[in-house]
């Protein structure tokens, strides 16, 4: 591994979805995004709902992907990615995403925050908006 790149592997519980070697990654952290850069502190956090980004060794950029949940961990030149979901360019079909996305709005219809419904509902509504915004950055 050189010092100007480091490993990004990405999983899911159905296995390994990827792993390129990279210099920048932009990911959805519970908090916000988070970029993680060669010789990044070490890292554990939470991941969001969102687009996950990286720019490959070389400059060209990755083909970004939708990661859903779960936790990432970056130490000694590594950084892993295990997702609950992952969504990527040739998974994402814009009938099932629009279909997310009102089922998702139907559930949230009279919750409140404070149902049990709620979370996941909305988080089902933030992988649909993310999966839009995937589909429309590729076409």
């Amino acid at each position: 591994m050189a010092k100007d790149s480091f490993t990004l592997r990405v999983l899911t519980p159905a296995g390994l979805v990827f792993e390129e070697q990279v210099i920048t990654v932009i990911l959805p952290s519970a908090g916000g995004e988070i970029g993680i850069l060669p010789g990044h502190c070490r890292y554990t956090g939470t991941l969001g709902v969102g687009i996950l980004s990286y720019e490959l060794v070389g400059g060209q950029k990755g083909k970004p992907v939708v990661v859903t949940g779960g936790f990432c961990n970056f130490v000694d030149g590594k950084l892993v990615v295990l997702a609950d979901a992952v969504d990527t360019s040739e998974s994402v079909d814009p009938a099932s995403i629009q279909k997310l996305k009102q089922d998702a709005l139907k559930a949230l219809e009279g919750l409140s925050a404070y149902d049990d419904a709620w979370e996941p509902s909305q988080m089902k509504l933030d992988r649909a908006e993310a999966a839009e915004r995937l589909s429309s950055t590729l076409h």
